[in-house]
Order: structure tokens, then sequence, then C-alpha cells
């Protein structure tokens, strides 16, 4: 079975206000290997408060910019959860599973 390949950890966060009319944070996540892996903005003319959406956005680009070490560190707990644990297993697996592009 071949594994997705992704962009190797740590991300990185950059996030700064910008001067751009309707715009008010601007975030990419960076590596060592990649400029950019994703990028985005907060929009004002979505509809939206726009220091809720502001901080949704950041909030967004660090889950994101985690995604990396959150894999490993899933992945490397798994073998330590006895049997009894077998729905949060299953859910583990599952995440995983989606992350790599394998199947459940």
């Amino acid at each position: 079975m071949t594994q997705a390949k992704y962009t190797p950890g740590p991300w990185a966060l950059q996030y700064e206000p910008t001067s751009t009319a309707g715009v008010r944070v601007r975030f990419d996540i960076r590596s060592a290997t990649r400029i950019a892996i994703a990028s985005g903005q907060s929009q004002e003319h979505l509809g939206e408060d726009v220091g809720v959406q502001e901080v949704e956005c950041i909030a967004n680009a660090r889950l994101i910019a985690a995604a990396p070490e959150l894999l490993e560190a899933l992945q490397e707990t798994l073998g330590y959860f006895p049997a009894e644990f077998r729905s949060q297993l299953e859910k583990a697996r599952a995440a995983i599973a989606k992350a790599t592009g394998a199947a459940a």
C-alpha cells in the first residue's frame, strides 16, 4: 500500500495584519522544504463579525500548522491503549487514515 506523501513538518505559522481593503489578517503556513503549504485570509465581505472571523482564521491556521506533529503523536500513541478503549482506537485509526489517505 502506498501512503500519501505530504510536506514533512514542522510547519510554521506566520500571520500578519494587512492593509488590503476587506482583509484584516493573512496567514501562511510554511515548512523548511516548501515556501507555502497553505495560506488564507479573513475577509470582511463574508458578513460575519470581522473580529470573530479573524480569531477563527488564526485558530484554523494554528490547527493546520500543528497537523504533522498531531499525526505523529497519534500514530505513536496507538500502541499504548488497552483493548477496552476499542471505540477510541477506531476513531484514532480513522483520523490517521483520513490524514494519510490510507484505508481505515
